[in-house]
């Protein structure tokens, strides 16, 4: 588990001091919340999907007391995308927690998923394949 997070990064369209849930969809992979990576090579990846590519940066001398859920490449991580994507709740279970960590689905994980939820995958066959993949 991550005990310190240096610096976060968020790709957008847009400059943000702080977090902002306005503009947060529901329909996507951890729900309605703000997106941040380790990773400037993928938040500059998200940015460029915008007409504005703005590399919004976030630094912390640590977490202290927040709580964190790390999700795995696995039935739980499986069905909580998907729910969110179909517009499930299934935030409930993990909204004691104040931030929640997790593999994005991109590239052929995303499209694993996509097909798993049109019926095309049993959910063992999913997890298989995004284990090769992702």
């Amino acid at each position: 588990m991550i005990q310190d997070i240096n610096i976060l990064y968020h790709g957008t369209g847009a400059t943000f001091e702080n977090p902002d849930l306005d503009n947060s969809r529901e329909d996507v992979d951890f729900g309605v919340g703000f997106y941040t990576t380790q990773n400037k090579e993928m938040a500059k990846k998200w940015a460029s999907f915008k007409r504005k590519s703005t590399i919004n940066t976030y630094s912390f001398n640590r977490i202290g007391d927040l709580k964190i859920y790390t999700f795995k490449l696995d039935e739980e991580w499986l069905d909580f995308v998907t729910n969110n994507r179909l517009g499930i709740d299934s935030q409930k279970k993990y909204d004691k927690y104040d931030i929640l960590i997790g593999p994005t689905a991109e590239n052929k994980v995303f499209d694993t998923v996509n097909e798993y939820i049109k019926g095309t995958y049993t959910k063992k066959e999913a997890i298989q394949y995004i284990n090769v993949v992702g």
